[in-house]
């Protein structure tokens, strides 16, 4: 005798597409999330990369002498307004070399700030 089973499942039942939408969603949600984190992290990338090339300059016009070799305090920077740089000078071990050190800041959206010193 041959029995003839009929296949019981015909379709996806309404609770397995609920589940795979949620897992769907949760996993999109994530890829947004690190997105925005990719973003934020891309941006600061780039603003330190612009303050260190900022204090590379000021580095450079001191060494050259375009820049009086004195102590000098937070001034705006001539290329870029929203980054501010002032510049340490103390007498080095020999006579005639100084130690400069060129700090060169920016502050953030969230209101602190970024520091970048040659």
């Amino acid at each position: 005798m041959l029995l003839h089973r009929r296949n019981p499942r015909q379709g996806i039942s309404l609770l397995e597409v609920i589940l795979a939408l949620s897992v769907f969603l949760i996993s999109i949600t994530g890829l947004v999330f690190l997105m925005g984190v990719a973003s934020d992290q891309a941006l600061e990338t780039q603003m330190r990369s612009q303050a260190f090339s900022l204090a590379q300059s000021k580095l450079a016009e001191v060494s050259s002498g375009a820049i009086p070799l004195e102590g000098k305090g937070e001034a705006a920077c001539e290329d870029d307004d929203d980054y501010m740089w002032s510049m340490d000078v103390d007498s080095g071990g020999f006579n005639g070399l100084s130690n400069v050190t060129v700090h060169v800041s920016r502050k953030r959206a969230n209101g602190t700030k970024l520091e970048c010193s040659l």
